[in-house]
């Protein structure tokens, strides 16, 4: 997140829901997650109806993608979601 600014001077403010063990990877421009057990970041009882919850990176809304396998709560997936990085105009949402 290329800002000019030192890296002690930059602020970014994370929102997630976490359900279990999940790790928010932040590599210059881009943010990932590797979901590793219980539900998977914003999926938490989303099995059971409930809306999937975005991660919100400084005041932007992000849905990653997951594979929904065994079903859209992704538990103990030990997978990686859809790389976001700023760049993109229109990040992929879930339905």
């Amino acid at each position: 997140m290329t800002s000019g600014l030192s890296p002690a001077q930059q602020t970014l403010v994370i929102r997630a829901e976490i359900d279990g063990l999940s790790q928010l990877i932040l590599d210059d421009d881009t943010a990932q997650w590797h979901h590793i057990s219980f539900a998977a970041p914003g999926r938490h009882f989303c099995d059971s109806g409930d809306p999937i919850e975005p991660t919100i990176l400084g005041g932007v809304e992000w849905f990653p993608v997951w594979p929904d396998v065994p079903d859209c709560e992704n538990r103990d997936c030990n997978q990686y979601g859809y790389e976001h990085t700023p760049a993109d105009d229109d990040p992929p949402r879930e339905p």
